[in-house]
C-alpha cells in the first residue's frame, strides 16, 4: 500500500510539533511527600547567584523547567507571571530554570516576553538531570521545608494556593 506524499509530510509535521516539547513530562505526578528537593546554584539573566536553599523556612516555591525553543513552556508564561503577583513574594516564588541554552539568549526570551519571575541559566542541564527531568515543561512545587510536593507538565495552581492556605 502506497501512503500519499501529502499524508506522509503532515504526519512528519505532526510528529516534530508533538516531539518538540514533548519529550513532555507527565500531567501530574504526586510525589513522595518526603522527598527532599536537590539544592542548586544558577545564576539568573543579569548574572546573581540564587540558591533554591535560599528559600527554606521562608517561600514555598515553583520551580518551572523549560526553554525558549519550547512553545508549551511559552504558553504557561501569562499564568506563571500571574501566579508570581498574586503571591507575595515573601511567601511564595517562582524559579524559572532554562536549560541547555546561553544566558544571553534565556534574557533576551525574558525581556521580549515580560516575564516577571526570576529566570536562571542552566546552560550545561546539569540541574535538569538532577531533578530527572525529560520533558517540558515541567514544574516542581516544594514547600517552605524543602519538600517536593508535586511535579508534572501542568501549573499546580490548587496545591499553590493550598500552601498559601497553611
Amino acid at each position: 500500500m502506497r501512503i500519499p506524499h501529502a499524508v506522509l509530510a503532515l504526519g512528519v509535521i505532526f510528529g516534530a510539533a508533538f516531539a518538540g516539547c514533548q519529550k513532555q513530562a507527565s500531567k501530574a505526578s504526586a510525589a513522595a511527600p518526603s522527598k527532599p528537593a536537590a539544592d542548586f546554584t544558577l545564576q539568573d539573566t543579569s548574572g546573581r547567584q540564587v540558591t533554591l536553599s535560599e528559600y527554606a523556612g521562608k517561600a514555598n516555591v515553583l520551580i518551572h523547567f523549560g526553554a525558549t525553543w519550547c512553545t508549551f513552556c511559552e504558553a504557561q508564561v501569562p499564568a506563571l507571571n500571574a501566579l508570581s503577583a498574586k503571591h507575595p513574594s515573601n511567601d511564595f516564588v517562582i524559579l524559572s530554570v532554562d536549560s541547555g541554552e546561553p544566558a544571553d539568549k534565556v534574557a533576551g526570551f525574558v525581556s521580549e516576553k515580560k516575564i516577571s519571575f526570576l529566570t536562571l541559566v542552566d546552560a550545561d542541564g546539569r540541574v535538569a538531570n538532577a531533578y530527572g527531568i525529560t520533558g517540558i515543561p515541567h514544574n516542581v512545587l516544594v514547600d517552605k521545608s524543602g519538600l517536593i510536593i508535586t511535579q508534572g507538565t501542568d501549573i499546580p495552581e490548587a496545591e499553590i494556593a493550598n500552601l498559601a492556605g497553611s
